[in-house]
């Protein structure tokens, strides 16, 4: 029978692929910084029999495929004792890709890695920077194998979400949302060497969004302010329509001194 350590080693040691991290401006804000998109290209000669994507980061990812979300998994790859154990999800990606032409990517954020942590809101509590690892393997109709994973091709831009942060909140400016077909435009990333070796499997059952909640009340305080009342405790997003023209400021509740946007 196969020990558990030997299963999780033949899983660590599998990765072709290279930490990459994007090249941040000086200055950054703590609690303050931005979201930023990764991604690169990849061509495929012929029709796809299975593909899978693993993915982990330093900090909080979301993966995607020709823009196109991969999984329903949330605040991946989840919070641990970095130090000892980051957790890598796995993801089939077989219906996402096509011949041809294809971007893979992800967004990527502080999270728990170097954003706000416990009581005392501390900062850069496993590090000062975030990094991506990802790596794409392909069953292709013949049955060849290709392999795609992050490395000095990539390419990194900030996002549409200015500033992430788990405590602090989002702020988000829709009006530069970035097209994932642009990426060859964007900034080189910058390879880095994290290893392997404390990377395993995920453990615990996934964060998913499960319910969407219609407000139970709606009250106007003032001119331009509302409480809206969902009727219970959660954590999740506000879905809003209408926004108005560009440049109309939606906020939420200060939260340091700085309100949701």
């Amino acid at each position: 029978m196969t020990s558990d350590r030997t299963a999780i080693d033949a899983f660590v040691f599998d990765w072709r692929a290279d930490w990459i991290a994007p090249i941040e401006g000086g200055g950054l804000p703590e609690r303050q910084r931005p979201v930023y998109q990764l991604a690169a290209g990849l061509h495929l000669d012929s029709s796809i029999g299975q593909a899978t994507l693993k993915v982990t980061a330093h900090g909080i990812y979301e993966a995607f495929v020709d823009g196109t979300r991969v999984g329903d998994q949330e605040l991946t790859p989840g919070w641990t004792a970095y130090r000892s154990r980051i957790q890598v999800q796995s993801f089939d990606v077989t219906d996402h890709l096509h011949p041809g032409d294809n971007v893979v990517g992800a967004l990527l954020s502080d999270g728990w890695w170097r954003g706000q942590n416990s009581v005392a809101r501390r900062v850069d509590d496993y590090g000062t920077t975030t990094a991506l690892l990802a790596q794409l393997d392909v069953t292709l109709a013949d049955g060849s194998v290709a392999t795609f994973g992050t490395d000095a091709s990539w390419r990194s831009t900030p996002s549409h979400i200015l500033r992430a942060d788990l405590i602090a909140g989002e702020v988000h400016d829709l009006r530069e949302r970035r097209d994932w077909g642009d990426w060859a435009t964007w900034t080189p990333v910058r390879v880095e060497d994290h290893g392997v070796t404390n990377l395993v499997r995920s453990a615990a059952p996934p964060v998913r969004r499960i319910e969407d909640l219609r407000p139970v009340s709606v009250r106007q305080l003032a001119t331009d302010v509302w409480i809206v009342d969902v009727g219970q405790n959660t954590s999740g997003w506000v879905r809003l329509a209408r926004l108005g023209p560009a440049g109309t400021e939606v906020t939420g509740p200060p939260h340091n001194g700085e309100p949701h946007r």
